[in-house]
């Protein structure tokens, strides 16, 4: 017999979900598939077991946008009913295993098209799950339009700004089958392929170091292709993104090249900032006044990605590349001090830059044994940057020409072991390293170098008090942090523990918080132009 929580389950078949409502320990399992009288496929059918001697309900479940239904129970015979809006209940005797298709007759009383407004949303243990409906994904033309119009509460997708914010200020990390993307990996995905969204608020193991979790779920193609092209342009804003996309699916295999070019086009921008200072001595007052007159920017790209999955590993790399330019442009400053200290300064200055990225992304996810697995990630970008910039202030020239290399990389390692029950033991590893080294001329000639790394160490172990309430214990995390230059370095060791629970009453609640000594993430991640596509 069922107690009054009952866990969803979703199963796949082929490249679709099947919806389990009951989640049993036995194998036996209820298999059919619902079509009507032109064999068409009825999706989001009720299917409901009840046991045959006392009439009382054993399980339920639904089936999926092929018909397909799968629902566990201990019963060996079973009465089904099965009903969906606009066709006549059908109502068998059988026993439990594959009962084939079930054609449903429509019914002949007049029935107004229903169209369910929301997507369904299924709350597990750990995570919420969104099944994007068809007027959802039809209102969409990317991964990141599909996350707009599932309107998760917890999150803030702005259309206009194609930012994604959580609404508690925590970061948001944005993963495909458990690899993590960028926003612009979200903005390749076809709506149609994307079976499902998961949102987790408090994440544990391959998770670990993120606040926010949104998950895709896509699905997985045996052959095929197809070429997609997407062009985006703010007219008030001068700004635009053009992309072109190929895509090839044969068996475990799938690959996909990407080249595409942003530009923005600003005019006559103006910028104004006011402040107080105080000094061991002195109080003032200073106004920033900026003009910037046109400003353009344009910036090229192109990746090849693979990927190689099976039910126990899943292989995926990329290697791209990233130009920038920005021809010369010229802004006017003014700065004028109140107070304890006046006066006025007045500046000019002309700028232009270039920048090239290549970079290159691994990641290895398997599963050792039914209770083991193992994932890591490695993260690469090289730079070569160079601007040159002419400043005059009051008469005094300053000329500066810069070029500048830099390597950043980001390594993660996450070893995952179940214990008894839902009970499990992770050790989740980061290592973030960045390095840059400058050489500039023109007014003042000088050699730089600089580089920072982090070590994030979190060893947590995840207990569940029962189906409703989890928590997990991280008390001996640890960072280590190493920074320096040509002829200085520092090191500090520090802690990162923390403790975090959730409990879910119902599935339509949830409650959840969490206590963290230190950041989840390193303190100094890749740079702002570090753009993985």
């Amino acid at each position: 017999m069922l107690n009054n929580f009952q866990q969803v389950s979703i199963q796949l078949k082929g490249d679709s979900i099947i919806f389990v409502e009951a989640m049993q320990k036995q194998g036996e399992r209820l298999i059919g598939r619902v079509v009507d009288r032109k064999r068409q496929p009825i999706a989001y059918a009720n299917v409901l077991l009840v046991n045959v001697s006392d009439t009382t309900q054993i399980s339920s479940g639904v089936s999926n946008e092929n018909g397909d239904f799968v629902i566990p129970t201990t019963e060996r015979r079973l009465t089904v009913r099965i009903s969906c809006v606009g066709y006549e209940t059908q109502v068998l005797h059988c026993e439990v295993g594959n009962i084939g298709t079930i054609t449903m007759k429509e019914t002949t009383e007049h029935v107004k098209e229903v169209v369910v407004e929301g997507s369904l949303h299924i709350a597990h243990d750990d995570r919420e799950v969104y099944i994007p409906n068809q007027r959802q994904r039809t209102a969409a033309s990317d991964g990141f339009g599909l996350l707009a119009n599932l309107g998760i509460p917890q999150i803030d997708v702005n259309p206009i700004t194609r930012t994604i914010r959580s609404n508690t200020g925590q970061g948001v990390g944005l993963y495909i089958d458990g690899r993590k993307v960028s926003q612009a990996e979200l903005e390749q995905i076809r709506p149609k392929d994307i079976l499902r969204v998961e949102f987790i608020d408090t994440p544990t193991g391959e998770f670990a170091n993120e606040e926010l979790v949104v998950n895709y779920i896509l699905r997985q193609y045996d052959y095929g292709g197809y070429v997609s092209a997407k062009s985006y342009t703010q007219l008030l804003n001068s700004k635009g993104e053009h992309a072109v996309q190929a895509n090839l699916d044969h068996k475990r295999m799938h690959y996909a090249l990407v080249a595409g070019m942003d530009y923005t086009d600003q005019r006559g921008n103006h910028a104004v900032t006011e402040e107080d200072v105080t000094t061991g001595t002195k109080t003032f007052h200073r106004t920033t006044r900026i003009d910037y007159d046109h400003i353009k920017t344009w910036s090229p790209y192109g990746q090849l990605q693979a990927r190689y999955q099976t039910k126990k590993l899943s292989i995926a790399g990329a290697a791209g590349l990233k130009w920038s330019e920005q021809p010369a442009y010229s802004n006017h400053e003014w700065l004028d001090y109140t107070g304890d200290v006046s006066g006025q300064t007045t500046a000019m200055r002309t700028r232009d830059a270039r920048d090239v990225d290549p970079y290159a992304y691994f990641v290895i996810s398997s599963k050792l044994s039914e209770k083991q697995t193992l994932k890591a990630s490695a993260d690469f970008n090289f730079g070569n940057h160079r601007y040159n910039s002419y400043r005059n202030e009051d008469g005094y020239e300053v000329t500066t020409r810069a070029k500048e290399h830099t390597f950043n990389s980001m390594t993660t390692v996450n070893y995952v072991h179940q214990l008894k029950g839902k009970d499990s033991y992770y050790i989740y590893v980061l290592d973030s390293y960045r390095r840059f080294e400058d050489h500039y001329t023109g007014t003042t000639v000088s050699d730089q170098s600089l580089y920072s790394n982090e070590l994030l160490v979190f060893p947590t172990y995840v207990h569940y008090f029962g189906p409703k309430f989890y928590t997990s214990l991280r008390p001996l995390g640890f960072s280590v942090i190493n920074w320096g230059t040509e002829h200085y370095s520092q090191h500090h060791l520090s802690s990162r523990g923390a403790v975090t629970a959730r409990y879910a009453p119902n599935k339509q609640n949830t409650i959840s918080g969490a206590v963290n000594l230190g950041n989840n993430t390193p303190i100094h991640p890749p740079p702002a132009n570090w753009t993985r596509r």
